[in-house]
């Protein structure tokens, strides 16, 4: 059968600090045939993952259940007053703003303000206005929202609901009921929904929601791409190309890495891993730090792929504490530098370098081995660019750069304060100054490194058993650059 992993919540978040692995992520999304996410932040979260094409498939709604043209009788626990606000949803959670909505309450008192949901006396501070009907069935919601005027989406603006595609939007404009919600990216452009800035803002924009006509039309044409019979149907193409995918193993990202080999001007190069050859490194390569089978294979890859000789001299850049330029040496008999900007003080020091990679205090041709583990997508600003020519100035003829991974993919990305949250949602860097990474699509790939690698024959190679070596799975692609 063909496996989809369809990505709704940034579980790397307090909604997923009980349960959630990122590790155990990674084994589903290198085990998939097709990847989903319902907002472009997750959209863009697991390319970085993957390297692989996503698609995005937000929320939607079953326009049969929530048919406004239908005559509903009011709920009997529908508060009566001149006007109705209402919130159907989850009353729980650090994302939920209690305060905004005792002040919707408190600023409109001639209004009832009915809130939909699991409620277990979390509101000690509530307006007599304030109504908390309990949990309702999906069936019964359209009579409220029928008997409503404006619904309304007290969240907080966070992480979380910066990566949420709220089904109860849908259903509330398809309900032609106006919506007020705060500024989240995922509501933009959806007709009937007005966003606020901030609380101020907020409370207003439910005054406006609620004069103002509402856009029929422009709802209607909305949600004739947005109900779940559309959903669906995007849903099945995207399963038949990946059966095509997975009938064809040869045909996967096959357009992609035509495009990728066009650019290249070299045929991009598919690769297995031998097993017994990767447990054999593993068993001789010794660290003594924590570190998985993804970090080895990208050793392993160095180590197999440079063709070590004795007369080479070898850079593992922005190694931090890796040991493996010792391992390079006392195997193969190198001289070896470490180097590192953070890690390692500046200048040489023995067999380490510390400064800037794209300013290595070494003559011109001294080099004829290099590799990045896991780095080079760190490299912000110009650095990349400028990291390429200096490898040129520094590397002799024939000399070899590896690049493992290679991050590249559809779409072009760069993500600031990059890092990783621990199960009790504290965030963590990759290492000292690690706060940036980057994806290259096609484009800023061949502007960035390629057009800049005017010394460098450039082959890629794509890791066809990745899935098969280790839990995470995030190393497709990996580049050799040899200095001609």
């Amino acid at each position: 059968g063909t496996i989809v992993y369809d990505l709704i919540d940034d579980w790397n978040t307090s909604l997923g600090s009980a349960w959630y692995s990122e590790a155990v992520e990674r084994r589903v999304v290198a085990s998939s045939d097709a990847l989903v996410a319902t907002v472009p932040s997750l959209v863009e979260r697991l390319q970085r993952m993957s390297g692989r094409q996503v698609h995005l498939l937000p929320n939607a709604v079953n326009t049969h259940l929530f048919d406004p043209n239908k005559t509903y009788e009011c709920p009997v626990d529908m508060p009566e007053a001149s006007w109705v606000a209402i919130y159907i949803g989850a009353l729980w959670g650090d994302w939920f703003d209690w305060e905004l909505l005792v002040e919707v309450a408190a600023r409109y008192p001639e209004a009832a303000v009915a809130a939909i949901g699991d409620y277990r006396g979390q509101c000690t501070d509530a307006p007599p206005n304030l109504h908390f009907l309990g949990l309702k069935s999906q069936q019964e919601l359209p009579a409220y929202l029928s008997h409503a005027d404006v619904a309304i989406i007290p969240w907080k603006d966070s992480p979380i609901t910066k990566a949420t595609s709220p089904l109860k939007v849908y259903e509330y404009i398809a309900m032609r009921r106006p919506v007020v919600a705060p500024h989240l990216a995922p509501l933009e452009g959806i007709p009937g929904v007005f966003l606020a800035k901030d609380r101020p803002d907020f409370l207003s924009k439910v005054e406006k929601a609620r004069r103002e006509p509402f856009p029929v039309g422009e709802v209607s044409e909305f949600l004739e791409e947005n109900d779940w019979r559309t959903r669906v149907h995007q849903l099945i193409k995207v399963t038949e190309k990946a059966c095509t995918r997975v009938a064809d193993p040869m045909q996967r990202d096959h357009d992609f890495e035509q495009r990728l080999a066009e650019i290249v001007g070299e045929p991009i190069r598919e690769v297995r891993i031998n097993r017994i050859d990767f447990e054999r490194f593993k068993a001789d390569y010794r660290d003594g730090r924590a570190i998985d089978d993804e970090k080895r294979l990208e050793y392993y890859i160095t180590c197999r792929w440079m063709d070590f000789k004795a007369d080479d001299v070898f850079i593992d850049v922005a190694a931090q504490d890796c040991p493996l330029a010792f391992y390079v040496r006392d195997t193969y008999g190198c001289r070896v530098y470490r180097q590192d900007p953070y890690y390692i003080k500046p200048g040489i020091n023995g067999e380490d370098i510390g400064g800037d990679a794209a300013s290595l205090p070494l003559p011109d041709g001294s080099i004829t081995k290099m590799a990045l583990h896991n780095s080079f997508e760190h490299f912000e600003g110009d650095t990349d660019i400028r990291f390429i020519k200096e490898a040129q100035r520094v590397l002799r003829a024939g000399g070899k750069l590896c690049i493992v991974p290679l991050f590249i993919g559809d779409r072009y990305i760069q993500e600031t304060d990059a890092g990783w949250l621990d199960d009790k949602g504290v965030k963590h860097l990759w290492g000292a100054g690690a706060r940036f990474a980057r994806c290259y699509d096609l484009d800023h790939f061949r502007k960035r490194i390629l057009d800049n690698s005017m010394s460098f024959r450039v082959k890629i190679y794509r890791v066809v058993n990745f899935g098969e070596l280790s839990s995470s799975g995030y190393l497709r692609y990996f580049a050799i650059f040899e200095k001609e």
